[in-house]
């Protein structure tokens, strides 16, 4: 994807001191061109019938309409906004419902600007970015549904290479950190994630994780 030199952010969270100080953080972060901030779901949805948004950091619970409701909405309506939820709560009932939903994203409000940088980042690239609380709730929680099962002869069929892309994606790292790490083209890397996921009948990067969970490649601590 070729990437625009400044790229549109919105925020979505009914406290306007909290949506005044990550404007003041994301105004560090030089992609970032225009932001705008919104109090409720409904106005995100207004704001999103006359604008282009890149990406929406979204709270859960707001007024008139919650964060749920909006990220349904978004997936239906304009799925090419990238959501990253930015939220207080760490409960696994708020965290599977919103990735199942297809946020692309999931960070606690005590996120630093470097985590939020990163997961904008990877957002922006299509990949997904769960901070450490979500991912082991998401993972556990895919492990326990059992839909990937232990495949020996899947993990023999995986080259050294994608090996190596494997346990990278798993450590949440970036097509393009992958890319500088293995001393390739981001091409190849996702190149590489691609017949990871046919190899492992995996539909997603998390279903590649769940994948090297249940056959001892990759541990959740």
């Amino acid at each position: 994807m070729q990437q625009k030199e400044k790229i549109c952010v919105a925020i979505a969270d009914d406290h306007v001191i909290f949506r005044d100080g990550l404007k003041s953080s994301l105004k560090k972060i030089p992609i970032i061109g225009q932001i705008h901030q919104c109090k409720n779901g409904q106005e995100v949805v207004d704001l999103l019938e006359n604008n282009d948004v890149d990406i929406l950091l979204l709270d859960i619970e707001m007024p008139v309409m919650n964060g749920i409701e909006t990220a349904k909405w978004i997936v239906d309506n304009k799925p090419e906004v990238k959501i990253i939820v930015l939220t207080m709560f760490n409960n696994r009932r708020y965290i599977m419902e919103l990735y199942d939903i297809g946020v692309i994203g999931y960070l606690m409000k005590n996120t630093d600007v470097s985590e939020l940088n990163k997961s904008i980042a990877m957002a922006l690239q299509g990949d997904s970015y769960f901070c450490n609380e979500a991912q082991n709730v998401i993972f556990k929680d895919l492990l326990r549904r059992d839909k990937v099962i232990t495949n020996g002869d899947a993990v023999k069929n995986i080259s050294t290479r994608e090996m190596e892309v494997l346990k990278l994606i798993c450590e949440q790292h970036s097509t393009e950190e992958i890319a500088d790490k293995l001393f390739i083209s981001p091409l190849t890397v996702k190149r590489h994630r691609q017949i990871l996921m046919e190899k492992t009948n995996s539909k997603n990067l998390a279903g590649l994780v769940v994948f090297s969970i249940k056959n001892d490649i990759y541990r959740v601590y």
